[in-house]
């Protein structure tokens, strides 16, 4: 009995021990709720995980860069998942967010409106996640680790230089030209940048008479676009000509700021217009249908900005973030093969100074767009005549 009881005994031990362990094992399973819960998920996959909010899908831009920097990512090894906002900030929040919530090591943003994301890149700093804004600012966050974009002033000074040479401003007579300005997106921060430096070198024509603004709308906000609409864009300056340019007055040059406020332009010049002369237009973007009116001759300019080097400084810069631990950001920039600045001490968003890499962009016109987009190699001449991109 005493024999029976003992090897009961050592049952109920090796028994009671097999629990106790199963129980640490289980405890040890649960997450400690006070460690980051964000970490790199394993739930979702091995790889790092990035994600890629852009601002609307309707614009050739944004689809462009999406397309570009999925690409060039998933190249490299990442997970990346890319969503469009439909120009909405609230949607853009939202986006942000469900980004974060599956997983994402790092978030590229190009913003919809630079005064909103605040809160949830915040939130996503606290959470481990590492953010870069792209081509746009973000304002009044520290959770900003980098700005990728262009040199935003230089940009704009490039328009008032093509309408200063071409209307020959600097000439010594009495003559005036006649102008109009269609600005961009005041939600966007970069847009009165390009309006400073177009101002930086027309104001002082304007001051002097030579460049008159009939309808008297000079000030950013006199002639700003909301959301960089083209529809806006198309009735604001459809009214300009109704109003001022009655009886066959002449329009000389129209500084729109964006090839998506250009286009608008350009087609009611086309239908609505009876000064008699062809009006010089400014752009940028290098958008298909510009590049088109370039090369049939009209009186347009566009800033061409190459996207692929724009995301290649993205994802260059997202791998040294997540895989390096010997990265030096101003070192960055002696990799590249082509116009690239860094600066961390000049673009403050309001919490921060915001390292920054501002990439070269290239005025193109009828007179140079063969050299500067197809001896590069950026572009072909298709079988109709027109530009048509490299697949690199």
């Amino acid at each position: 009995m005493c024999g029976k009881n003992s090897k009961l005994s050592i049952i109920l031990g090796y028994a009671f021990t097999l629990i106790v362990i199963g129980i640490m094992v289980w405890a040890a399973s649960i997450p400690d709720p006070t460690t980051n819960v964000h970490r790199k998920s394993a739930l979702h996959s091995e790889k790092q995980r990035i994600g890629v909010s852009m601002p609307a899908k309707h614009l050739e831009r944004w689809n462009h860069d999406g397309a570009m920097l999925k690409e060039l990512l998933e190249k490299e090894g990442f997970d990346v998942e890319v969503l469009f906002a439909d120009n909405n900030a609230l949607q853009q929040n939202n986006d942000i967010q469900n980004l974060v919530a599956n997983g994402a090591d790092l978030l590229l943003i190009a913003a919809v409106d630079a005064d909103s994301l605040a809160v949830q890149i915040d939130e996503a700093a606290k959470k481990g996640v590492k953010v870069i804004a792209y081509n746009r600012p973000i304002s009044n966050t520290s959770g900003i680790s980098y700005l990728i974009t262009e040199d935003c002033f230089d940009c704009g000074a490039e328009m008032g230089k093509y309408v200063e040479k071409n209307l020959n401003l600097t000439r010594d007579d009495n003559r005036t030209y006649n102008i109009e300005i269609v600005s961009g997106d005041p939600a966007d921060k970069c847009a009165l940048i390009y309006y400073d430096g177009q101002m930086s070198v027309l104001s002082k024509y304007i001051d002097s008479g030579k460049l008159v603004v009939p309808s008297g709308q000079v000030t950013f906000e006199k002639t700003c676009t909301n959301g960089w609409s083209a529809d806006f864009a198309g009735k604001r300056f459809q009214n300009l000509l109704s109003s001022f340019y009655t009886d066959n007055k002449k329009l000389d040059a129209v500084i729109a700021t964006s090839d998506c406020l250009t286009i608008p332009v350009m087609k009611i010049l086309e239908t609505e217009y009876k000064g008699g002369n062809e009006v010089y237009v400014t752009g940028q973007d290098g958008e298909d249908s510009v590049l088109r009116m370039i090369i049939d001759g009209k009186k347009v300019m566009t800033i061409h900005k190459n996207i692929e080097q724009n995301a290649w400084v993205a994802v260059q810069l997202a791998k040294n973030i997540l895989q390096s631990d010997a990265f030096v950001p101003e070192k960055l920039v002696e990799t590249f093969d082509f116009d690239c600045d860094f600066d961390d001490k000049n673009f403050y968003n309001g919490k921060k100074y915001v390292p920054t890499y501002k990439v070269g962009c290239e005025t193109i016109t009828k007179d140079n767009y063969k050299e500067k987009l197809v001896d590069t190699g950026f572009y072909k001449i298709n079988q109709n005549g027109y530009l048509e991109k490299v697949k690199r």
